[in-house]
């Protein structure tokens, strides 16, 4: 029987004897609302904690849903980083690379996942930017920066 990369990791992750800290995965199981309904619903010791990558077009809410429909607030995630105000922002030095140290700029932003138009469980949006597009919002220096990575953790 066919199963997604997914549906093969749920399975292994429910059979599983070891208890996962966190679980991380790339944007293709970040799409997946079904992948990501699972992890936040109750096992034994609660909600799994999880870190994926989603995409720049991914949906979210920004405020909690009260009196408006859900249209309304929703933000796809690349717009939402282009608005963040400059104190949003903190650059951080990773490692030392072959060519000098790498670097990155990161905001983080408490919003509200979309699931089937409704809302899922409130999460961290980690924005990550890396030199080479633009970006408003950042500190004069690290203008020139582009969307490199976006990610939701639970």
């Amino acid at each position: 029987m066919f199963q997604t990369k997914a549906e093969i990791a749920l399975g292994l992750w429910s059979r599983s004897s070891v208890a996962f800290d966190w679980i991380t995965a790339n944007g293709e199981f970040g799409r997946d609302g079904a992948f990501l309904e699972v992890l936040e619903g109750a096992r034994d010791s609660g909600p799994q904690r999880y870190l994926v990558e989603v995409a720049a077009n991914t949906t979210v809410w920004v405020e909690e849903l009260e009196h408006k429909t859900p249209d309304e607030m929703v933000w796809p995630v690349g717009e939402l980083a282009d608005r963040l105000p400059q104190s949003a922002w903190r650059v951080i030095r990773l490692r030392e690379g072959a060519k000098g140290p790498v670097v990155f700029a990161f905001a983080r932003v408490r919003v509200w996942g979309v699931r089937h138009r409704h809302a899922a469980p409130q999460l961290w949006l980690l924005i990550r930017q890396s030199l080479g597009g633009q970006a408003k919002g950042l500190p004069e220096k690290f203008r020139g920066l582009q969307l490199s990575g976006s990610f939701l953790m639970n």
